[in-house]
């Protein structure tokens, strides 16, 4: 059973709770849905299986779910922020120190006022910048920024399934070391220096094999970066930049999503190819001391005219960038 809070409006967000006190979830629906009526349109389920065809047709934002439902079904569910409802007080307790996949999952008791709840998932949701499609640009859009360990990457997935709401988007991470497992699961096959190869053997039927390796999960379409970093650093700029020429010629996609690292060589050259460039940054001293280096360096080096076409997106920090400041000679020290 699906139950709707809101008319379908186009460019809203979904935020679905799925549980099996159903007189519960009504409620917090209820209130839930009067406080962000504006921002999401909700929806209400209680049959798994039908929220996995949902999950599969339209991407959730937000997925509130009951931990009554078997772990490896909630796995199914394709949704970008998840919130387990759970009768245990000491579950976030016990889930410290859990690496699986399931890991973000985040624990809500769900005995306590909607309030709380509320204030819950929020709180999370406000450290996320909203992203506007704006699909004026085609071709190549870089997503790059001189400070690490801010949710580059996150944003850069989110921008890339905003924008292929509207228009054919692919997504590339291009990092020496992606960790690209930890958002889409890649296990084994095909990864992007296998499309190289083929490239490089002048292989006519480059289309076809571009097909065979492009995946998709939570609305975006990506190809597996490269797992060997060493192999990622003896790509050089000339076969990136021919990469994604071709890509672009004999593929059905309007826009590359270039997730950028700063271990890619020819990374200015790149950026210049880019019609927009996305710089997400926090908003500390340090972080701004190396945008401005970085800024400065492209001015010096003759690359001023990216900032022409960059974009900054100012993000709130995580938890755990909270939890770390930096400390004397160079060490990270725990905020107390």
């Amino acid at each position: 059973m699906i139950c709707e809070k809101a008319e379908e409006r186009s460019g809203q967000a979904q935020f679905v709770i799925c549980d099996v006190q159903r007189e519960y979830a009504e409620n917090l629906m209820n209130i839930i849905s009067e406080k962000l009526k504006e921002e999401y349109q909700f929806h209400l389920f209680w049959n798994l299986q039908q929220l996995k065809e949902f999950s599969e047709k339209m991407p959730i934002s937000r997925l509130l779910i009951a931990e009554e439902y078997p772990v490896e079904k909630r796995k199914e569910i394709l949704a970008e922020n998840r919130y387990l409802l759970t009768g245990k007080r000491s579950q976030e307790k016990e889930r410290e120190g859990e690496y699986d996949w399931f890991q973000e999952e985040v624990p809500v008791y769900r005995y306590q006022s909607a309030e709380i709840i509320l204030q819950k998932v929020t709180g999370r949701m406000e450290l996320k910048e909203k992203v506007v499609a704006d699909t004026s640009v085609r071709g190549m859009i870089g997503v790059y920024s001189p400070i690490h360990r801010i949710g580059k990457t996150k944003f850069a997935i989110r921008t890339a399934r905003q924008l292929g709401r509207s228009v054919p988007v692919l997504y590339l991470n291009l990092e020496g070391n992606s960790g690209d497992n930890y958002y889409f699961q890649n296990r084994e096959g095909n990864d992007l220096g296998d499309l190289l190869y083929y490239m490089r053997q002048d292989n006519m039927n480059l289309g076809l094999k571009l097909v065979g390796m492009i995946r998709q999960k939570g609305g975006v379409d990506y190809i597996p970066a490269i797992r060997n970093e060493q192999d990622f650093r003896n790509v050089d700029r000339e076969e990136w930049l021919r990469l994604f020429e071709a890509i672009l010629e004999k593929s059905i996609y309007e826009i590359l999503l270039l997730d950028l690292g700063d271990s890619i060589n020819g990374l200015y050259q790149i950026l210049e190819n880019c019609g927009r460039i996305y710089t997400p940054y926090i908003d500390e001293g340090i972080a701004k001391a190396k945008l401005d280096q970085y800024e400065k360096s492209l001015r010096i080096s003759g690359h001023g005219e990216i900032l022409s076409r960059t974009v900054k997106k100012r993000i709130g920090r995580t938890k755990m960038q909270e939890r770390y400041l930096p400390g004397k000679r160079g060490e990270a020290q725990k905020d107390e």
